[in-house]
């Protein structure tokens, strides 16, 4: 019988190789010095698990994608399954980790798409919705739909997010950094492939070449420098970066993360001093999820559950504290009456500022709301 070790570092978004060990399937250790975890036997949950060359594993809602290198010997055969069915494990020949990933990425946009556009437009006239205590029952209340706002011109639009590619880099570096992740004792006997590498979230461009931003959640960051010819001359910070900003005040990048019980980010103000790249450090509440510039030069960011100002200097005020954590805010607009509209998952979130601060509501389209006792009939 197999027995799968989760770490805190996997999560249901989480994307990395793994390597397949039996009779535990091992993963990488927390980088944020968390000590949550167990031991998951696949005879309670096997109809939750599936394992694929690749590979994909399934616990309920945790997802993540791994490698079928067998960190034992050779005389363990390897195993998949369908990430979706409920059948026990089987050996078989899966097809190619880009394959398999590609096919369900697409399956899962066609799908998202037919859900979720019909009901987007102009969040003002969506109804509003009491937050919940906690959000235990949205997923089951609401459509899965990522929304996503911006202007176009004096209006509002909420669109579905359908995560589109990571930024393009303007030339080809000569290295890039690969996911954070550990290998098994035996590996170094086997042959496999490289580590993935991180992903692009932002990049810039400075008089000395290209500042580059990497993120892949939990399995790591970096801030990067890279000249005109795409060599890599240093990294500045092994941090997730989210954004990175030119100010009147000079260069910041806003960097953190948000996993389980750690919540942290930064404003990193930059400065050049001839071929090296310095850095102050300026907390924030929560780690950055999005943010929006003024032409005035003011940034508001909105973390994990915060909106906050930031001022030249850098100087942090806080704002408002939110109701949205786990909601994965994407987008942040203001109207010209200075009302801010947050995307996040399920919902838009308007914050209207009154005598004692800023009310928020929770926007929803019409009819996409079912109450409990609704759905249970």
């Amino acid at each position: 019988m197999i027995t799968a070790s989760f770490s805190p570092v996997v999560k249901y978004h989480g994307l990395a190789r793994r390597q397949l060990m039996l009779p535990r399937l091992l993963v990488r250790p927390p980088l944020n010095g968390s000590t949550l975890g167990g031991l998951v036997d696949v005879r309670e949950h096997g109809q939750h698990l599936g394992v694929r060359s690749g590979f994909m594993l399934r616990l309920s809602s945790w997802i993540l994608l791994a490698s079928a290198v067998a960190c034992t010997p050779s005389r363990h055969a390897r195993l998949a399954s369908d990430v979706a069915s409920d059948a026990p494990l089987v050996a078989h020949e899966p097809e190619t980790p880009e394959e398999s990933w590609r096919a369900q990425r697409e399956k899962w946009r066609a799908d998202y798409a037919r859900t979720c556009e019909p009901l987007g437009g102009d969040p003002r006239v969506w109804h509003v919705q009491q937050p919940p205590p906690d959000h235990a029952d949205v997923p089951d209340r609401y459509p899965w739909c990522e929304w996503k706002v911006s202007m176009v011109g004096d209006a509002i639009a909420a669109t579905p997010d359908l995560r589109p590619n990571d930024p393009r880099l303007p030339f080809v570096p000569s290295r890039q950094p690969t996911l954070h992740v550990v290998h098994c004792e035996t590996e170094a006997l086997q042959p496999h492939d490289p580590d993935a590498p991180l992903r692009v979230s932002d990049y810039l461009s400075t008089p000395t070449g290209t500042l580059v931003g990497y993120n892949s959640g939990e399995f790591g960051g970096q801030l990067v420098w890279f000249d005109h010819e795409g060599h890599m001359k240093q990294t500045i910070a092994d941090e997730n970066v989210v954004r990175i900003l030119k100010t009147s005040d000079g260069i910041v990048a806003l960097t953190g993360l948000a996993h389980f019980s750690s919540d942290t980010g930064s404003v990193l103000k930059l400065v050049q001093r001839g071929d090296v790249w310095h850095t102050t450090r300026t907390s924030l509440p929560g780690a950055p999820r999005t943010s929006l510039t003024l032409p005035d030069g003011t940034i508001f960011v909105v973390t994990t559950q915060h909106l906050v100002r930031i001022d030249p200097g850098p100087r942090v005020t806080v704002l408002h504290r939110g109701r949205w954590r786990g909601l994965y805010p994407n987008s942040l607009v203001r109207d010209g009456e200075g009302t801010f509209y947050i995307g996040v998952r399920h919902f838009v979130v308007r914050l209207g500022y009154g005598t004692t601060g800023y009310r928020e509501d929770w926007l929803a389209p019409a009819g996409t709301s079912v109450q409990p006792e609704d759905k249970a009939g």
